[in-house]
């Protein structure tokens, strides 16, 4: 998607395994990165279940397993770097909207160069860009849950109708993503469990025919 400025253009990526139930979370986006800062959100929040990852080893000892120190390691980053980055909130990439003119591109793309021959394909953008944001200095500005939401909390209002934050107040979830939910991804009969305003349960697939429009939400004619 791309939206053009009076003097820039921005651009904005969604993975496909997600879609986009309200566009407003996404227009806030698109205004935070028009300033000139990458609009992305942080997978350390509130519904993050662990706040940090440890293997705990004999007489208390205990090993990072930060999704970054560990992609830094296995890719030959510098001990001194992939520490600073070690507990730092992994930024999802499967979500951003940034400038077109932005340094942040050559930035990330030369860090990548320099971790995608030894460290993982799959991971490598999220840790060249954990890199030219935290060692570099790229500026972010980071977005709330709904605008790159992927759970594991997942909640709809009463009427099932749309998918909402679990925590307060609610709010309508703009981007949903569906990462890790791969046979959900294959087939409609998959559901999740969904967590009521009431405190009852249901169970639902995320995928987008499972929802009608909240007619509240602006449309997605926004684009």
């Amino acid at each position: 998607m791309c939206s053009s400025d009076l003097d820039t253009e921005l651009i904005a990526w969604i993975d496909g395994d997600a879609w986009i139930q309200d566009m407003a979370p996404v227009d806030m986006m698109f205004d935070a990165a028009a300033k000139g800062p990458m609009a992305i959100v942080s997978q350390s929040s509130r519904n993050s279940t662990h706040t940090m990852p440890l293997r705990w080893a004999a007489f208390g000892y205990a090993e990072v397993r930060s999704i970054l120190y560990k992609n830094a390691r296995r890719s030959g980053v510098k001990e001194s770097e992939a520490r600073k980055i070690a507990n730092q909130g992994t930024l999802n990439t499967g979500a951003f909207v940034l400038r077109q003119d932005a340094p942040h591109w050559q930035a990330w793309r030369s860090r990548q160069e320099r971790v995608i021959g030894r460290g993982r394909v799959f991971t490598s953008d999220q840790l060249s860009l954990g890199l030219a944001v935290y060692i570099d200095g790229l500026p972010v500005d980071l977005a709330p849950d709904i605008c790159n939401y992927m759970g594991p909390h997942w909640a709809c209002d009463q009427d099932q109708a749309r998918l909402v934050e679990r925590y307060m107040p609610g709010a309508t979830v703009g981007v949903v993503h569906m990462a890790g939910y791969d046979r959900m991804r294959r087939s409609l009969d998959e559901t999740a469990p969904i967590r009521l305003p009431d405190g009852t349960m249901t169970a639902k697939s995320l995928r987008r025919p499972a929802w009608v429009n909240d007619p509240a939400a602006k449309p997605l004619a926004s684009l």
